[in-house]
């Protein structure tokens, strides 16, 4: 599906279609009577169903977001949830469907998606094009929900959709109520009903009745309207499922609510991990920086290559070389670990360091003997090791020099932190920081926008080397 705008107006008596006109205009005079417009637009669409597409998108261009919804979008929506349009007949499916099996089903559905929608409003055409993305593979058989390395939900076209887990919570909430009665495709087809009643449109009701498909593969997706389809492809896509020109109209009505990728194809995943590591320490209280762009996606991710990654108990050699191997000296080393004043880490990664540090029975010589009580609680021995604790005590939220205060103060977290204060080679970066003994002060959260700009540009791929894809996950 893709992107319509709809103008303030509808099409409003008195008005005109002029068949001679080359352009086939449609004119009308303000103001517009939305109660008188409903029933003169349903009998301008009845009378032109078998008329070219530019006339319809004529008149539709000048209706109002919530007449239509409340005209077209219902009557087209009610034939889609069929199956697959006039082709798919519907057999099977009624109205009251679940009323002796399942009596809840239709309110369950509606209050997570009501729950969901208020936390999130753009939840809602999430889940009116799912649906549609549903019913247009295979027919309206919830294959769009199947998770696997080859399902539709991997396909590009559906790699941006939301709303899974509206779904997931009804389909948890019906089975506690009516285990193995009420289907996913069913549920997919309540959902989009009420996200367009939720964001202002008209009820239908849904016939009900479907079941579950049992195949899905990425491959059968082809045969969804691209956003780049012109109108030929467009109609004939429609028309093999059985919908016409006014129906392919009135379902792009859809995007009345909704938002679209505004450069599909342009932005590297690269560049949008760069922007948000500076968005996410000017958003704690750090400095902005400009960042260079036009970075191309690699297409090669091994485990194996991140043995080169500086650990939380490297010495500092180690720390200094890894750094050296990619054209960041010791100042780079010092000002980019400062990046842990916001931030936690797993008691998993230090707690060796509070109980029996190189096998000594006792703890780590380097942290502060009044801090160590603290750790100890935070991480007591044989304790939760995934637990999360603030890498720079008392300021985990807000970025700062404050961490280097704490390794100062011998409470640094963990080990390779606490060594840039304990290493001579390190330590004089430390106390430029905190401007002490002789030292000219820096400004820490400069110097960090600037180390972040040279880390940036590690072996970055340009021009025509690696590609940018269109989902972060997977490559092209």
């Amino acid at each position: 599906m893709y992107e319509v705008y709809l103008s303030p107006c509808f099409l409003a008596p008195p008005y005109m279609v002029d068949f001679q006109s080359p352009t086939k205009t449609i004119y009308t005079d303000p103001p517009c009577n939305v109660s008188t417009s409903t029933s003169h637009l349903r009998n301008t669409l009845l009378n032109l169903k078998d008329k070219s597409l530019l006339l319809l998108l004529m008149e539709i261009s000048s209706l109002s977001k919530t007449v239509a919804l409340l005209v077209l979008l219902l009557a087209t929506l009610t034939t889609l949830s069929l199956g697959q349009g006039n082709r798919g007949s519907g057999r099977g499916t009624r109205l009251g469907y679940y009323r002796s099996s399942c009596p809840r089903a239709e309110s369950i559905v509606q209050s997570a998606v009501r729950s969901a929608v208020q936390a999130n409003p753009t939840i809602a055409p999430g889940l009116l094009r799912m649906f549609f993305h549903d019913c247009f593979v295979n027919g309206c058989d919830a294959s769009i929900l199947i998770d696997g390395p080859t399902t539709e939900k991997t396909a590009g076209p559906n790699s941006l959709l939301r709303g899974f887990e509206v779904i997931d919570a009804a389909k948890s909430q019906l089975e506690t109520a009516c285990p193995g009665v009420v289907s996913c495709a069913d549920i997919v087809a309540l959902a989009a009903r009420d996200s367009v009643v939720l964001t202002g449109g008209r009820s239908w009701q849904v016939r009900l009745g479907r079941r579950d498909g049992l195949v899905s593969q990425a491959s059968d997706t082809a045969n969804l309207p691209a956003f780049n389809d012109p109108i030929s492809v467009q109609i004939r896509k429609f028309a093999d499922k059985g919908l016409n020109t006014q129906d392919l109209v009135t379902l792009v009505g859809g995007h009345t609510i909704g938002t679209a990728a505004s450069c599909p194809g342009v932005i590297s995943c690269a560049d949008i991990v760069a922007l948000a590591a500076r968005d996410s320490v000017v958003l704690t209280g750090g400095c902005s920086w400009q960042v260079r762009l036009g970075r191309r996606d690699g297409f090669v991710s091994q485990a194996s290559d991140t043995a080169n990654l500086p650990a939380f108990n490297d010495p500092i050699s180690v720390q200094i070389r890894k750094f050296a191997d990619k054209g960041l000296n010791t100042k780079d080393l010092v000002t980019l670990v400062g990046g842990h004043t916001i931030g936690t880490a797993a008691c998993a990664l230090f707690s060796y360091r509070l109980y029996n540090f190189n096998n000594t029975n006792g703890p780590d010589p380097d942290i502060n003997p009044a801090f160590l009580p603290q750790l100890r609680a935070l991480c007591p021995n044989g304790g939760d090791a995934l637990r999360r604790v603030a890498l720079d005590t008392g300021s985990d939220n807000s970025f700062g020099n404050s961490f280097y205060e704490n390794l100062r103060n011998r409470r640094g977290v963990i080990e390779s932190d606490a060594k840039l204060w304990s290493d001579r080679r390190t330590q004089r970066f430390v106390q430029r920081y905190l401007g002490e003994r002789g030292q000219t002060g820096s400004r820490f959260n400069a110097e960090f926008g600037r180390a972040m700009v040279k880390m940036g540009n590690i072996e970055v791929k340009t021009g025509t080397q690696g590609e940018i894809r269109r989902v972060c996950t997977a490559t092209n």
